[in-house]
């Protein structure tokens, strides 16, 4: 790919994924750490700046996963992600909802349940 290509590409990607309105809860929670974000409540009482509070009666439930893994892919990730001036949780979730969905197509894809559904039928 010629530098003209790579760089169209990286000039339409980050249009994509910085466009008005896009939001993630990595910069949500920037936005609320640098103050420029605030949260209140039902009576206009300023609330502690947290993704809890910030999130509360949008139907948004979030919670923790945590994992022990290898130093080394700790290392590894940390310095992809400064590489690429990406927030930890935002990667961490892009990740998990694509291997969630490459896992859910092969599970569909091989028919894992069609010979449990055989079993409990007979």
């Amino acid at each position: 790919m010629s530098n003209f290509d790579q760089f169209i590409q990286y000039r339409a990607l980050h249009f994509k994924f910085s466009a008005p309105g896009l939001t993630t809860l990595g910069r949500m929670e920037a936005q609320l750490q640098a103050g420029s974000l605030t949260v209140h409540d039902e009576a206009g009482n300023l609330l502690e700046p947290t993704l809890e509070n910030a999130l509360q009666g949008t139907g948004i439930e979030i919670r923790n996963v945590c994992a022990k893994v290898p130093a080394s892919l700790v290392t590894e990730l940390d310095n992809t992600l400064s590489i690429l001036q990406i927030k930890k949780r935002d990667f961490i979730e892009m990740a998990l909802r694509d291997a969630l969905e490459r896992a859910s197509k092969i599970i569909d894809d091989v028919d894992a349940f069609s010979s449990r559904e055989e079993e409990h039928a007979a």
